[in-house]
């Protein structure tokens, strides 16, 4: 595996045989093993591995997928939809693959039952963050639950060790990440409600 960039490389083999190289315009562990599980597949149902290699170059993944948003002098600012912890955690693996200065992380929680069933694993899925902030939960039509919130959320990450701080707005937690963002940062929002604004606002 190579990182150059936001690219990624890497050599498919078929036991002895080495099947091909392949390119990606997206970076990550988890990119590289969905592409290698493709090309296997394409492999074993006998399609061509150059075009199979050059269809891979050429795709640039999905929106609000590690999207990136803007690349500002050395600030680099990403659109993700991730919303459970486990989808938070593989994307900061892969940022932090990218040898940056520091990852700042803006969440949206989603759901006020999602954000009670897996509040000890958000307050654990940040530790490749060097910085959170953590808006109020998007309710996305549920009703609201007692002390449920994005208040303690925050508090729930900062007692793991995590820098994390709660902001009640969305225009306060753009302020807040613009404030902070330095050279050499990346910048990343994750969440499936309307935080995908703030995020093309700030980039």
């Amino acid at each position: 595996l190579a990182l150059a960039g936001v690219n990624s490389r890497f050599e498919l083999w078929h036991g002895m045989d080495r099947v091909g190289e392949f390119q990606l315009a997206l970076f990550g562990a988890q990119h590289i093993s969905n592409a290698a599980a493709v090309a296997a597949f394409l492999h074993h149902n006998g399609f061509e591995m150059k075009a199979a290699a050059a269809a891979m170059a050429s795709f640039r993944g999905v929106g609000r997928r590690q999207q990136l948003l803007i690349r500002h002098g050395d600030v680099r600012v990403f659109d993700d939809y991730g919303h459970h912890p486990r989808e938070i955690e593989v994307t900061l693996a892969a940022l932090r693959g990218l040898r940056v200065r520091r990852v700042l992380v803006a969440f949206h929680p989603h759901r006020y039952t999602r954000t009670r069933h897996l509040l000890k694993d958000f307050a654990t899925c940040f530790a490749g963050a060097d910085q959170v902030w953590i808006t109020d939960v998007y309710s996305a039509g549920e009703k609201e639950i007692p002390e449920i919130n994005g208040a303690r959320l925050a508090s729930a990450v900062a007692e793991q060790g995590t820098l994390a701080a709660f902001a009640s707005t969305l225009s306060r937690l753009r302020e807040q990440v613009r404030m902070a963002a330095k050279p050499g940062d990346v910048i990343v929002f994750f969440g499936a409600g309307d935080i995908t604004q703030v995020a093309h606002q700030v980039a």
